[in-house]
């Protein structure tokens, strides 16, 4: 068993009162939880980054320009 479904039995069980999540984990909406504001900055920013193996990227060359605008915004 993960450790991320770990987590949410121990929350969903009340074994726990508060859980380090990504803000984006659908567990959130599916739980009902409420996200803090981090406002002592404790939590480095994470800023997600696509990865693409080089094999890939050369037999899909068509694939760039979406994951280069994607990544812009």
């Amino acid at each position: 068993m993960g450790a991320y479904s770990l987590m949410y039995r121990a929350i969903a069980n009340k074994e726990v009162d508060v859980i380090a999540d990504y803000s984006t984990d659908s567990g959130i909406s599916k739980l009902n939880l409420i996200i803090l504001e981090d406002n002592k900055e404790f939590f480095p920013d994470y800023s997600a980054a696509y990865a693409i193996d080089m094999d890939t990227l050369k037999s899909t060359p068509q694939s760039y320009p979406y994951l280069k605008s994607s990544a812009a915004r």
